[in-house]
């Protein structure tokens, strides 16, 4: 009886868990909350603005991306980072760049 009741006990527990994480009201606001948050990040905005000038940013593939737009001119920003994943026991560093042209209309 008493392998019964820690059984019951724990299947419930985790069965609670489940149906929290999973099916309730606060998991499906959630999850409507991170695709309302998902595409706001995917669209460029204004994060900073200073002399003419704005930056914007922007988030594909799970990495935010900038960019900055002054007046009437070319402006030309240019990012570069590593990325790092493993292989086996290796490690694999790729270095990745982007550059971004934006031409300014007043």
């Amino acid at each position: 009886m008493k392998d019964f009741l820690c059984v019951s006990f724990w299947a419930g527990l985790i069965g609670g868990f489940i149906y929290l994480v999973c099916f309730s009201d606060w998991s499906r606001e959630n999850a409507i909350r991170q695709h309302a948050q998902d595409v706001a990040d995917a669209k460029p905005h204004v994060i900073r603005e200073a002399d003419d000038c704005k930056v914007y940013a922007f988030k594909s593939d799970g990495q935010f991306h900038f960019f900055t737009k002054c007046g009437d001119g070319t402006v030309t920003t240019e990012r570069n980072w590593e990325e790092h994943r493993q292989s086996g026991k290796q490690t694999i560093t790729e270095h990745k760049s982007e550059t971004i042209v934006t031409t300014g209309n007043k």
